[in-house]
């Protein structure tokens, strides 16, 4: 019987690039957990161990070998940072299966088509700017356009409000060449460098001077944008999230409680992919999404809630049922585990000392840029550290604590003994805006979330750190209400760093 094509699908659906100035890609590398010389978990770092890794010819755009590298190698020889690029591969079901495949060229012949039946298109955009500004010129936009070959394509980012013949690479990308040995169909993305560019010629903090803006100095008289003249809560300006000063500039207003742009912007990006094929009089499609960010510097950690967890509880929901067998006692204690160990992860990056709100930073006598900051400058508590003594809050006490939390879960022979009375100080959804003492000591501590009160666990990772706890009942599912402190004020939900302690009246 002939193959006949139900659908296509990118996997993965959604990948990020990093930047690098590197020619030479990143090696792929995975992590795997500590462990001793018997064999068990600790709770040390976890180990980057090198993985199968694709060799792409620059002359042919084949792929040329698939080795595993002796060792991971972050920066090339010349000490530049190596991207990360990653591959978006075609899969296809065809009838009288439910399983996804890779389509391959073999696949191509038995249905008729070839390689020219294949077609790639490329959208990409840096928005960054326009989300401040609210103006449709400041968008930076990319498109390939349609293209069968093998060649790189770079995605040259577009403004109308760029200077005459100045445009931002965001990146390139390059549809593989098949091989016998190589069959499948793959499209890859190399992210851009990670560069500045801005509105001013001669400019040593930038690449090149791109944007046309009111502080150009240029021998053509226009004016197209304001991004460097943009400040917080300028009249007619979208809203802001909280804290709203993420971009270069300087305080300015009464009390610093606004921020003026300097109109940089980098060649960051997300986007789509989609792939066309063409059997007949027959259209097939799929498409995928991918972003650029800024290097991993800490690659052996994962963070506390991740994408990963969003996606998780959308797809499956905000409880967990009780495990019903061993597998699902493994299951359960595996992920329960999992998060505690990123709990550490997390907090092992974090200047506990500093953002307890209560030691000087060089010359700065009081750090704002911390939940205290945060707490003082929006919703009026008093400016003072979370944990006292201060000592509670010290990297090494902090340290031997989470440690601690981590090693009896992992030598916990079931799920009940691995998060004894831990929920108790677990913070819930409804009290993310508790800030009362006890409140902000809650865990995660001295985090916030997107809403600018204290960072929270998803729903279903609360539920699975319940089935741990034998002294704890399930959450509920149902969010109840909340209230925030009253009153929120973003004009001050910025983090600034200031060089003197606040009054107690100021905020």
């Amino acid at each position: 019987m002939a193959k006949v094509l139900r659908q296509l699908r990118i996997l993965p659906p959604m990948v990020i690039a990093r930047f690098g100035s590197s020619p030479s890609p990143m090696d792929n590398y995975a992590l795997e957990l500590p462990r001793d010389a018997a064999g068990a978990e600790t709770s040390d770092y976890r180990v980057i161990v090198p993985a199968d890794t694709l060799s792409v010819d620059e002359a042919t755009g084949e792929i040329s070998a698939a080795t595993t590298p002796a060792n991971v190698i972050f920066r090339d020889s010349e000490g530049r940072i190596r991207p990360v690029s990653p591959f978006l591969e075609v899969w296809a079901q065809f009838d009288g299966s439910d399983e996804l495949t890779p389509l391959t060229l073999q696949d191509l012949a038995d249905l008729g088509g070839s390689l020219a039946s294949i077609s790639w298109r490329v959208r990409a955009a840096n928005l960054k700017v326009f989300r401040r500004t609210g103006v449709e010129g400041d968008k930076v936009t990319a498109d390939s356009g349609d293209f069968s070959d093998h060649a790189r394509h770079t995605l040259v980012g577009k403004s109308p409000n760029f200077k005459p013949g100045k445009t931002v690479a965001v990146g390139d990308v390059r549809f593989i060449k098949p091989t016998a040995a190589f069959p499948e169909i793959r499209l890859r993305f190399t992210p851009g460098k990670g560069l500045v560019f801005g509105p001013r010629a001669g400019d040593p903090l930038t690449n090149d001077d791109v944007y046309f803006g009111a502080t150009s100095v240029d021998p053509e008289p226009r004016r197209s944008g304001r991004w460097d003249r943009y400040f917080l809560n300028e009249p007619g300006t979208p809203a802001v999230t909280a804290p709203g000063d993420i971009f270069q500039g300087e305080t300015i207003g009464v009390g610093q409680s606004s921020k003026l742009s300097h109109g940089y912007l980098d060649d960051s990006c997300d986007g789509l992919a989609e792939v066309t094929l063409t059997l007949g009089g027959q259209t097939f499609s799929a498409y995928a999404r991918f972003a650029s960010a800024v290097p991993d510097f800490a690659p052996d950690t994962l963070p506390v809630r991740s994408i990963a967890d969003e996606i998780e509880q959308m797809a499956l929901g905000p409880t967990v049922d009780a495990p019903a067998d061993a597998a699902g006692q493994a299951t359960l204690l595996a992920d329960v585990r999992d998060i505690l160990r990123r709990g550490l992860d997390t907090m092992r990056q974090i200047n506990t000392a500093v953002h307890n709100g209560d030691n000087p930073v060089a010359d700065v006598a009081a750090f704002f840029n911390n939940m205290p900051g945060q707490e003082a400058g929006s919703y009026n508590r008093r400016f003072e550290p979370i944990f006292r003594p201060p000592q509670q809050a010290s990297y090494n006490f902090a340290l031997r604590t989470h440690k601690r939390v981590v090693d009896r879960a992992l030598r916990s022979p079931d799920l009940a003994g691995a998060f004894p009375n831990g929920m108790a100080v677990v913070r819930l959804p409804e009290e993310a805006a508790d800030l009362t003492d006890a409140g902000r000591r809650k865990m995660p501590a001295m985090m916030r979330g997107n809403e600018g009160v204290e960072l929270v666990l998803t729903r279903r990772m609360i539920a699975k750190l319940a089935h741990a706890d034998p002294n704890a009942a399930p959450p509920a599912a149902a969010p109840a209400a909340v209230a925030l402190p009253e009153p929120l004020d973003f004009a001050n939900a910025t983090r600034p760093i200031m060089s003197r302690v606040r009054g107690e009246n100021e905020t």
